[in-house]
């Protein structure tokens, strides 16, 4: 398959998301993306997740600023590039060439995902 025709299966994203904050490699920052189409920051508190969806290779996350004067919905648009249990790398759509977000899987509190 070429890179522009991957389909990822919506199970195999769902779960909490994380990467060290820029700066601050021992603070830890990311999404929880939830079965019911719901998401949510982790550790970032003036930007705040909505929901998500999946459509091919394209992931969409819906999210919006608290504590500013513009609390317009934006839709964060990234395509991923790599989805294992583990690992999770998406290159945002208005990025630089090149550039990537790479994520790790969080496990549950109560072991499974």
């Amino acid at each position: 398959a070429t890179a522009d025709t991957l389909l990822f299966s919506a199970d195999k994203i769902i779960g909490r998301w994380i990467q060290p904050v820029p700066g601050v490699d021992k603070e830890m920052q990311g999404f929880h993306l939830r079965k019911d189409g719901t998401a949510r920051s982790i550790n970032m508190y003036t930007l705040v997740y909505e929901k998500w969806a999946l459509q091919h290779d394209t992931l969409l996350l819906w999210n919006h600023s608290e504590g500013v004067k513009d609390t317009t919905t934006i839709i964060d648009t990234a395509l991923i590039k790599e989805l294992t249990d583990s690992t999770l790398v998406l290159f945002p759509v208005n990025a630089a060439e090149g550039y990537r977000e790479k994520y790790t899987r969080q496990p549950d509190k109560k072991g499974g995902r």
